[in-house]
């Protein structure tokens, strides 16, 4: 077999080890920081708002007054508050947890602003808002370009134009009295002609609610996404060509393993509960369970604890998951699927941020009757790496590329088993139009190698594509 286990372990230890240097480096600067709080940061800007002044949170316990001015209408009641959300509903950082203190190197970021980190929240508790009411925000996005795959030495290469968009919709309503609070949200999904048809249930992408203590802790139940530990940068854009890469009509490819076996984004059929801890400014934790049928019947039960460790302009992610699956029928169809990994991010606010992941998973299934699924069981490795930079003003570019190589036990008693692997590469270039409009071009290269048990000659896809977005944020 092309990649035996043993690769996995040693990844595996590789990857624990980073995670205990990043955990030491982060206690040696707690131990060293001041007593104090730091002084807070500046708020970032958010493209959804112009810049406004932040407003600190009351004291734990302190009423938030929600009753409006004294010449309100009549309409007005507390608790029914709509309003777009603020710069202050996306936060930079937490206020320090329970001991008060926030250790970081350097101040507190998400990213450079407009970049791809600068988009993702990294475990913070977000929309944050600490009075009652309903918030409202999304995004719209339309993609414009063209790919072309191509098959050496085999019919079947494709040349076509694209355009495919989606808007979300998203309804935050939320009680607080400042410190404690319960919160829901939905985000309803508009689709434009998007490649893959879409699953039941995924015109809805987030559904959940939540209850906690800002900046402590939270329970929160239903669909929303896990942490997400493996970061791909600004060109492999989720519901994208770039992120399918060399695909096939007759062979599956291997694509980037983000420890998300079951599902790349959000749950379709499973439910999630997960516990969320802050007990550090600096440190987060996230403890998922899964529970639910999934698209082919099978009862799954597993779990997927993370850990994020922030120091501001370095950020440490690390996840794994274990995930069975049974015939809820009393059948012997079976999978079981393990793994973990992470990515170490650098952030040089404002002009520079890049990272580095790697990943790796096993996956053992049974047919019916109880045999090995050759196709369905394997082992599975990523790793990648991703740099964003600001040019000038509000011009970035950014660049990289994910290796993904895939083995399984299919066609058992031949003298080869199947073999996959893929690479993924991106470069982008992004203009922001009045801190609200994102117009970003995109160039992707992949190639895959396709090796299935039974055919005894590598195959090969490459693609080449390009596309211009825009995509506006509110």
């Amino acid at each position: 077999m092309p990649m035996q286990r043993h690769t996995c372990t040693r990844l595996f230890t590789l990857i624990k080890l980073i995670g205990i240097v990043a955990i030491t480096v982060a206690t040696t600067y707690a131990s060293t920081a001041q007593a104090a709080d730091p002084a807070p940061a500046a708020q970032a800007t958010d493209p959804a708002t112009p810049p406004q002044p932040a407003t600190p949170p009351p004291p734990p316990g302190q009423p938030v007054d929600v009753s409006g001015p004294a010449d309100a209408p009549a309409f007005w009641k507390p608790g029914i508050a709509l309003e777009q959300l603020p710069t202050e509903a996306y936060p930079e950082a937490s206020d320090g947890g329970i001991f008060g203190k926030s250790f970081t190197l350097g101040p507190p970021t998400r990213g450079i602003w407009g970049g791809s980190l600068w988009l993702t929240f990294h475990g913070l508790q977000w929309p944050y808002m600490p009075k009652t009411g309903v918030g409202v925000s999304g995004y719209t996005w339309v993609d414009t370009g063209y790919e072309q795959i191509l098959k050496p030495g085999r019919p079947g290469d494709r040349k076509f134009w694209l355009q495919e968009g989606r808007a979300v919709l998203r309804l935050t309503p939320t009680y607080s009295n400042g410190s404690f609070f319960i919160q829901g949200q939905v985000e309803f999904v508009g689709i434009k002609d998007q490649f893959a048809p879409p699953p039941e249930g995924a015109q809805t992408d987030d559904l959940w609610i939540r209850v906690g203590h800002w900046n402590r802790w939270d329970l929160q139940l239903g669909r929303f996404e896990s942490w997400e530990v493996f970061h791909l940068g600004m060109g492999l854009d989720v519901n994208t060509l770039e992120r399918r890469g060399a695909e096939d009509t007759n062979y599956a490819v291997a694509n980037p393993y983000l420890v998300r076996f079951p599902f790349e984004t959000r749950p379709s059929g499973p439910g999630y509960a997960a516990l969320h801890l802050y007990p550090f400014g600096f440190l987060r934790f996230e403890l998922l369970g899964l529970a639910g049928p999934d698209a082919s019947g099978l009862n799954s039960t597993g779990t997927r604890p993370a850990v994020i460790v922030d120091l501001g302009m370095i950020k440490a992610k690390f996840a794994g998951e274990y995930i069975k699956y049974r015939d809820r029928d009393g059948g012997q169809t079976s999978r079981f699927e393990r793994g973990l990994g992470g990515g170490l991010m650098f952030i040089f606010d404002p002009r520079l941020e890049f990272g580095v992941n790697a990943s790796a998973g096993i996956v053992d299934a049974t047919t019916p009757s109880g045999d090995v699924n050759g196709g369905g069981s394997f082992d599975i490795l990523s790793v990648g790496g991703f740099a964003n930079a600001r040019i000038t003003g509000d011009w970035i570019a950014g660049a990289g590329a994910d290796f993904t190589r895939k083995a399984d036990y299919e066609f058992k008693g031949t003298t080869k088993a199947g073999y996959y692997d893929h690479l993924q590469a991106f470069g982008a270039l992004q203009y922001v139009v009045a801190k609200r409009l994102f117009i970003k071009g995109v160039f992707g290269y992949a190639k895959a190698t396709i090796s299935p048990g039974a055919v005894f000659t590598d195959l090969t896809n490459t693609m080449y594509s390009g596309r211009i977005r825009l995509m506006y944020l509110f």
